[in-house]
């Protein structure tokens, strides 16, 4: 079952091979089902990418790749930052039960893959949220000082914030989570504009 759920989550695809490692974001199927041409066999995700920016190479991938292969890539966003490729599960049991489990998989963060990714990281402290927060001019929703705990941040912005400012808040918030879910649960990649 450990292997069935294990995914090479892409950050640099510098040693992530594109055949035999489950790279793919599909809780079914993670590998390619293109058939792999000898010659092909060593290449790394990163020879997928254009050279000179990060984004998939539609050309390379619609030349060796099925129909079924370029859908699943297109999926995954390409990193702004240069990060590891690393492990994680994608089946539905959480990465903190399985941690408590001794499974050892990733636990950071999905979007700037720094810090071990809760609540509270993902609504406030992570780099994607801190720029959401500042796009709709509210850049320091979680004052210094709030505790790391979700429900007690939440009851300081209650007593703290106005009825418009906490309703904004409160639809920020959501979006935030649920744009968080469809990454990770559906593979569907939301810019923070479109939070």
């Amino acid at each position: 079952m450990v292997s069935q759920g294990s995914r090479r989550r892409i950050g640099n695809g510098e040693s992530t091979r594109v055949w035999k490692v489950p790279w793919l974001p599909s809780k079914e199927n993670g590998y390619l089902t293109t058939d792999m041409p000898q010659e092909l066999e060593h290449i790394k995700v990163i020879n997928l990418m254009e050279t000179d920016s990060p984004n998939w190479d539609d050309a390379v991938l619609h030349d060796i790749c099925t129909d079924r292969d370029v859908q699943l890539i297109k999926r995954i966003p390409t990193p702004l930052q240069q990060t590891e490729d690393s492990w994680f599960w994608i089946l539905e049991e959480s990465a903190v039960a399985l941690a408590a489990k001794r499974v050892q998989i990733d636990q950071k963060c999905t979007w700037c893959l720094m810090r071990n990714e809760d609540a509270t990281h993902v609504l406030f402290d992570c780099s994607f949220a801190r720029e959401v927060w500042r796009n709709v001019g509210i850049p320091e929703v979680r004052f210094d000082g709030y505790t790391e705990n979700i429900v007690d941040i939440f009851k300081q912005l209650v007593n703290d914030c106005p009825r418009e400012k906490l309703a904004m808040i409160g639809i920020i918030c959501w979006n935030l989570w649920n744009r968080r879910n469809r990454w990770v649960w559906d593979g569907v990649s939301i810019s923070e504009f479109g939070v």
